[in-house]
């Protein structure tokens, strides 16, 4: 004959009902390290995207370089002999090239100023995810903007 005592049945219910929030919080907390993981790869990703963006939109407002305007595009002054950073000139724009450095391309480059908006270089290649910089800039005397739109290679 088998004697089931109440005392004895609490006790593994309790049992069962602890195990199981247990076992619910483990999950709750590997999906939450899991989101955490995915969203620093994203975020690593991202950085590499941004920073590359951020360095030849720089580049392109504050250098000189007669082989490709791309990567500096800024208007020399021969008196000084020295470069006037965000100061650009059209003039400048006659030689840009594609640029690519591993998976990072350059899609194009807008700018505006009070009156238009022109795009003066654009690449039409596929892209899987890009990032738009904007610098302030002169332009032939005049204010205007800059955009820069760095994107990774598909």
């Amino acid at each position: 004959m088998i004697i089931i005592h109440n005392k004895g049945f609490i006790f593994s219910i309790d049992a069962l009902i602890a195990f199981t929030i247990m076992l619910f919080s483990l999950l709750v907390f590997v999906i939450i390290l899991s989101n955490s993981t995915t969203q620093l790869v994203k975020s690593t990703e991202n950085f590499y995207l941004e920073e590359k963006t951020i360095f030849v939109a720089d580049s392109f407002v504050k250098n000189f370089d007669t082989e490709n305007s791309l990567l500096g595009a800024c208007v020399f002054d021969l008196e000084k002999k020295r470069i006037k950073s965000n100061e650009l000139t059209r003039t400048n724009f006659a030689n840009m090239h594609k640029l690519q450095i591993d998976d990072f391309f350059v899609k194009q480059v807008i700018i505006k100023t009070h009156l238009k908006e022109e795009r003066i270089f654009f690449d039409a290649r596929n892209e899987k995810e890009c990032v738009t910089v904007k610098r302030f800039v002169i332009l032939d005397g005049e204010k205007a903007i800059v955009l820069l739109e760095g994107c990774l290679n598909e």
